[in-house]
């Protein structure tokens, strides 16, 4: 039981619980948990793309094209940075797709 204090195991925890007790006691609709979902994903991608960019060069080992190095880490921090936000407004321009059932 003394895992469950470690702080990934209660922020886990917490992430799983607070939409739950949202849709519960606050009546949460759907897109209050969409917002919510994309503004974890922001905040993921936020601190990822500070990891990339802050990895030491000789870390990257054998990544190269040809004989040449691929990239510093900053610029694969920007590639990250660019290609999720190409990708994000492309997901997002796609017009709603409409699905009924048929009983």
């Amino acid at each position: 039981m003394n895992f469950i204090l470690k702080p990934a195991v209660l922020v886990l925890l917490a992430a799983i619980f607070i939409p739950l007790a949202g849709v519960i006691a606050w009546g949460w609709d759907a897109f209050v948990l969409l917002v919510l979902y994309w503004l974890e994903t922001a905040v993921i991608a936020f601190w990822t793309v500070l990891h990339i960019a802050a990895v030491r060069g000789d870390s990257l080992g054998d990544l190269k094209f040809g004989d040449k190095r691929a990239v510093s880490p900053l610029g694969m921090g920007a590639f990250v940075t660019l290609h999720a936000g190409l990708s994000f407004k492309n997901g997002a321009s796609q017009p709603s797709v409409r699905v009924q059932a048929r009983c």
